[in-house]
């Protein structure tokens, strides 16, 4: 019951984080439900950003920290399990033996760039 209550709060958190954030709000429950699972995964000091540019907003970044124990499952559960993935960036924290892991996740479709001739 309490891995429920957890993920209900970081839901809550970001869905309030985010409601100003440009996105349709089918869209921003949708991905906010899968960040919530991402979370549950071992992703800790969780934060969102939205991507794209306005008014086409339809992605979002999730930024957070993950320890050297929890990212092999982290990344098994990231990987194949997660609809929507869109990037995934690891960048290790501490030199030259990181105890953690920063890891930025992409999710939804990414914004094309228009070129003019």
């Amino acid at each position: 019951m309490k891995d429920t209550k957890k993920n209900a709060s970081v839901e809550d958190a970001l869905m309030e984080q985010l409601r100003y954030g440009g996105f349709d709000k089918q869209n921003l429950a949708e991905l906010v439900k899968v960040a919530a699972s991402i979370h549950k995964g071992g992703l800790e000091h969780l934060r969102g950003f939205p991507l794209g540019k306005p008014p086409v907003v339809d992605g979002l970044r999730l930024s957070g920290d993950v320890s050297l124990d929890a990212i092999g499952p982290l990344l098994q559960q990231i990987l194949p399990k997660t609809p929507r993935l869109s990037g995934l960036r690891l960048f290790p924290k501490g030199i030259p033996w990181p105890e953690v892991y920063h890891v930025d996740v992409d999710l939804g479709a990414p914004v094309q760039q228009q070129r003019g001739f």
